[in-house]
């Protein structure tokens, strides 16, 4: 049986085989691209990037974007799904929608308020995973 872990990015080469896996499953851009792009953001920080490892074997991967949006005159903070990715050899099992679901709670944990689900609700909308995770962020709206 094999066995499946899902959690945030912990150790360097793990972030490492993250930009192997996006360099693969997205052809347009280089393992390069994905590793400038975080290695110059000087907000980054390991607990935005979720993966799956299957047998010690890192399959799926997921970031969260953090960002401040105004809505009226509250400001909220708030994280953009992107670089959603799974290694072919892996697709089919779940994996990606796991993340999905664990990352809704990564991102109040580490102050979110919204999920917001830019990319990743477009690719989820018909998934039950996509549906909790719209619904749970909508019943955390904060109170005036």
């Amino acid at each position: 049986m094999q066995r499946v872990e899902i959690r945030q990015v912990r150790h360097r080469h793990e972030l490492e085989a993250s930009f192997d896996l996006w360099g693969l499953v997205f052809s347009n851009e280089s393992r390069e691209f994905f590793q400038e792009r975080l290695d110059f953001d000087t907000h980054y920080a390991d607990e935005t990037t979720w993966i799956a490892k299957v047998d010690g074997v890192i399959a799926s991967a997921i970031q969260i974007f953090p960002y401040r949006a105004r809505l009226e005159n509250l400001e909220l903070l708030v994280g953009g799904i992107g670089s959603v990715a799974t290694h072919p050899e892996y697709r089919g099992r779940g994996l990606a929608q796991e993340i999905y679901t664990l990352k809704s709670t990564g991102c109040r944990k580490v102050g979110t308020i919204y999920p917001c689900c830019s990319l990743a609700f477009t690719i989820f909308t018909s998934s039950a995973a996509g549906s909790r995770c719209w619904r749970s962020s909508m019943r955390s709206t904060p109170s005036s």
